[in-house]
């Protein structure tokens, strides 16, 4: 089976193929073709891979789940690409839950707060303050970012001085 079908079956992209493969969860076989060696992947190794792959779906699944609009919702509340929504109350849901929530943001709230240098992502994250108040804040000099090179931080002590001040 050609990358392109094995994507199809697996219902991932050619990428996503071309990533496995590289993470050695696939090892295709190569055979000459028009432009040169082409990659071959055997229907045993994909089935093997999508069992796993439902079975890791499975397991998050059931506690997580990506809440998406229907279409012609038109009261949508702004949520353009889905929230994580806990369904059940148990422990190992919610443990399930947070997992998610980390994974779905980068870094955790204790990684964040370990760092003297916040980028603004990580500052709303960190402070629970919205863009636009956090915005407000540094072009008010309430808070100040610093600039290093083309990028622009705030420092976290800034950050707990002003939310003192609120």
């Amino acid at each position: 089976m050609n990358k392109k079908e094995a994507a199809a079956y697996l219902n991932v992209s050619t990428r996503a193929i071309e990533r496995y493969t590289s993470q050695g969860k696939l090892t295709p076989t190569y055979e000459k073709g028009r432009t040169g060696l082409a990659p071959v992947y055997d229907q045993a190794q994909l089935d093997e891979l999508k069992k796993q792959m439902n079975e890791a779906g499975d397991a998050s699944h059931s506690a997580v789940q990506h809440d998406k609009p229907a279409k012609h919702d038109k009261h949508d509340s702004g949520n353009k690409d889905g929230a994580l929504v806990l369904r059940s109350g148990s422990r190992a849901d919610l443990a399930a839950f947070i997992a998610a929530l980390d994974k779905a943001h980068g870094l955790s709230i204790s990684d964040i707060a370990a760092k003297p240098l916040l980028t603004r992502a990580e500052a709303q994250r960190y402070t629970g303050l919205s863009r636009e108040l956090l915005h407000e804040a540094v072009t008010s000099g309430k808070v100040k970012e610093v600039k290093l090179g083309r990028a622009y931080r705030i420092k976290r002590t800034d950050l707990d001085a002003y939310i003192e001040q609120l």
